[in-house]
């Protein structure tokens, strides 16, 4: 409960602080050139995802070890990246913290192809199945690559891809997860 009031604040702010900067809401308007990355959350956050996702399927570590949490903040920079916990935002909506398009989790599409999940903890597991496998098929992806093929575009290219600017959102989710997002997410996951 405290959790969750320390997070219902820090959201409370971080709209203030925008609506006073002149910067656009989460409605799909331009980003800010730099985000600032908040502090990693605990494994277990608020989300429950340590609870929900099945961490030895991830990368065989212990629910309570370093390679869990560094997942469970791997996945709370993109849940935060893609608009979520904000009401009306798509990952809210439709309980997908990653816009992940597909998954054997899903009971449906939204209008734009994302995957919609019966509740949060399935979304949650369809997002930590998604980095897990990319990262045991590509062990040598750094976050660019992994950002870069997220966004619909060439993982050997960090470019901008037909769905964002893939060097920030890369920067931004590293940055937010204690990482370089040079290094490789098998190495920040502990995956060999």
């Amino acid at each position: 409960m405290r959790l969750a009031f320390v997070l219902a604040a820090f959201l409370a702010l971080w709209l203030l602080v925008r609506k006073a900067s002149g910067q656009a809401t989460s409605t799909g308007a331009a980003m800010p050139a730099v985000l600032p990355a908040p502090a990693p959350q605990p494994a277990t956050s608020a989300y429950g995802i340590a609870a929900s996702v099945d961490l030895q399927r991830a990368a065989q570590p212990d629910a309570g070890s370093a390679g869990g949490d560094a997942l469970d903040n791997i996945l709370q920079g993109i849940y935060q990246m893609e608009g979520g916990p904000i009401p009306g935002t798509r990952p809210y909506r439709d309980n997908n913290p990653m816009d992940v398009k597909g998954s054997p989790l899903a009971i449906g599409k939204d209008s734009g192809g994302f995957a919609i999940f019966a509740d949060i903890g399935d979304g949650w597991q369809a997002a930590a199945d998604w980095v897990t496998s990319h990262v045991r098929k590509h062990p040598d992806w750094t976050f660019y690559n992994l950002f870069s093929f997220a966004l619909g575009g060439n993982p050997a290219s960090n470019v901008n891809n037909d769905q964002g600017d893939s060097v920030r959102y890369a920067n931004y989710v590293a940055n937010y997860a204690g990482f370089d997002p040079g290094q490789t997410v098998s190495s920040a996951l502990g995956v060999s």
